[in-house]
C-alpha cells in the first residue's frame, strides 16, 4: 500500500481512501515528483474507497465530476461525464456504509470499477482514467496526497 487518508466533509467522514501501486524501482526525491510519477506511469495501481457514511449515488456523481472539474479546468469534459453516469449506474441508488469502490488500473488506459467487488465499467479510456486519477493526485486534489504516498516516500 502506498498509503491511506480520510475525505472529510465539514464534520463528517465520508470515505477512506487507500493507493495501492508497486513501489517503483527509483527513488522520488519530493511528493511532487513521485505524484507525477503516479499520474504518468504504465504500471498497476489501485484505488480503493470505503465509504464511512451512507451517501446517495447523486452524491458521489456530483463529487466525482466536481473533483474532475477542480483538476482539468482546461479540458471538454462532456464525455467525460457521461463516463461518469455510466459507472455510477452501477451504485445501488443508497450507497450504505463500509460499501467500497475501486478503481483498479491495469495499465495507462485500461480501468476497471467495482462497486462491491462487482465489476460496473471495463475501458479503455485513457482519459477517464486520467480525470478519476486527478481527483486525488491532480494540481488540486480533494485529500492530502502526503498521507496516501507516505509509505513509497518513507521506504
Amino acid at each position: 500500500m502506498s498509503g491511506t487518508t480520510i475525505k472529510k466533509r465539514f464534520f463528517f467522514n465520508v470515505y477512506r481512501l487507500s493507493h495501492f501501486m508497486e513501489k517503483p524501482k527509483s527513488d522520488f526525491p519530493t511528493k511532487d515528483s513521485l505524484i507525477t510519477f503516479i499520474l504518468n506511469a504504465n504500471t498497476q495501481q489501485r484505488i480503493e474507497l470505503e465509504f464511512l457514511r451512507d451517501v446517495t449515488r447523486e452524491q458521489i456523481e456530483e463529487a466525482l465530476m466536481q473533483g474532475i472539474e477542480q483538476n482539468n479546468a482546461d479540458s471538454d469534459l462532456s464525455k467525460i461525464k457521461e463516463d461518469i453516469e455510466r459507472l455510477s449506474s452501477g451504485f445501488q441508488d443508497e450507497v450504505e456504509k463500509h460499501s467500497t469502490l475501486t478503481l483498479s488500473r491495469l495499465s495507462k488506459k485500461e480501468l476497471n470499477v467495482f462497486f462491491n467487488n462487482t465489476l460496473v465499467v471495463e475501458t479503455e479510456n485513457q482519459a477517464l482514467a486520467d480525470a478519476l486519477w486527478s481527483i486525488w493526485f491532480g494540481k488540486d486534489p480533494i485529500v492530502n496526497t502526503e498521507d496516501l504516498v507516505q509509505n513509497i516516500l518513507v521506504n
